[in-house]
């Protein structure tokens, strides 16, 4: 999962082939219903997500990075959310916006989705208009 371990890197490394994919994080929409689907009390889903939020929170403001990039592909109004998807991604220079830098292509350039055609249409390339 890139949001954690991706994001905190001093450098991080894409190979040519390389997925990078982004689903969601503390903050996303719908996590009190799969708390609740889980048959968790309202309280102590709550209590889960408080934590967990000010944990992520606190990840994010420590590493200088916006949390929104957890989040921006499942709200942007730009991006047609009726297609069926496994997440996201985003290229390294919309990245960059939201503060995930010294991104380096090893080997040659990052071009996952010319090297594997077939999974493009589970990943969304989300195009960032502002953070």
């Amino acid at each position: 999962m890139p949001n954690y371990v991706f994001s905190a890197g001093r450098v991080k490394f894409l190979n040519p082939g390389s997925m990078l994919l982004w689903h969601g994080g503390a903050h996303q929409q719908d996590l009190e219903d799969q708390l609740r689907q889980l048959n968790i009390t309202r309280e102590e889903g709550k209590a889960y997500l408080d934590s967990s939020r000010k944990r992520e929170d606190a990840f994010f403001k420590r590493i200088g990075v916006d949390p929104a990039i957890t989040t921006y592909g499942q709200t942007a109004v730009h991006i047609d959310h009726s297609k069926n998807t496994a997440g996201y991604d985003y290229n390294i220079e919309d990245m960059a916006k939201f503060g995930i830098t010294h991104v380096t292509e090893k080997g040659g350039s990052w071009r996952w989705r010319e090297l594997h055609p077939e999974c493009r249409w589970l990943i969304v390339r989300i195009e960032v208009r502002s953070p």
